[in-house]
């Protein structure tokens, strides 16, 4: 994830561990973080069933982005993983699709998945600033939506260790969420 918080496409960072055998999911993943990439989709991996039945590991019922907090469980669990080194899955984003659209239910859950993810964070040790920053990724994310997030939200993010760019577009965006929260009271008591 890089400022513009655009995703880098996988197959334009050069993956240090293709051809190198299993390794280690969570040194993967803490590896890419270095590289600017944080993948957590689900739709470019393969996953074992006995994994998935073993870690009790299923998406959330209802939720979009339900690849993220799926992904995240997956990969800091320390399983160990393989990479192709061939593209085996091709994506297309047809025009309305989830990922090309706005709605309050894709919003909603972005805050769901942000007050999700600090309390797996702390259960597996995490603390490192690249993953903070995505909260605050998925935060800034509903700015241009007409969501109020939850002020403790910011709370739970704020606390965490982040980088001071960070922390000052989290504080920009509690500044803008208020902003609306009082514009949307105004217009209730119209």
């Amino acid at each position: 994830m890089d400022d513009t918080h655009s995703k880098f496409p996988l197959h334009n960072v050069e993956n240090p561990f293709s051809g190198k055998g299993p390794v280690d999911s969570r040194m993967y993943h803490l590896q890419m973080l270095g590289l600017g990439v944080i993948n957590v989709s689900v739709w470019d991996k393969f996953y074992r069933r006995s994994l998935l039945d073993r870690m009790r590991l299923r998406f959330v019922e209802g939720m979009l982005h339900e690849d993220v907090p799926f992904t995240f469980s997956a990969l800091l669990n320390h399983n160990k993983i393989d990479f192709f080194p061939e593209h085996v899955i091709f994506c297309r984003q047809p025009a309305g699709s989830i990922m090309s659209t706005s709605s309050v239910k894709k919003s909603t859950d972005k805050i769901r998945i942000a007050n999700i993810l600090p309390d797996f964070f702390d259960e597996k040790q995490i603390n490192d600033i690249d993953f903070n920053n995505y909260l605050v990724h998925l935060v800034k994310s509903n700015n241009h939506t007409d969501v109020i997030t939850p002020s403790e939200t910011y709370k739970k993010i704020f606390l965490r260790k982040l980088s001071v760019k960070k922390r000052f577009i989290l504080i920009y965006c509690a500044f803008l969420n208020a902003m609306l929260t009082i514009s949307k009271s105004k217009k209730n008591k119209i």
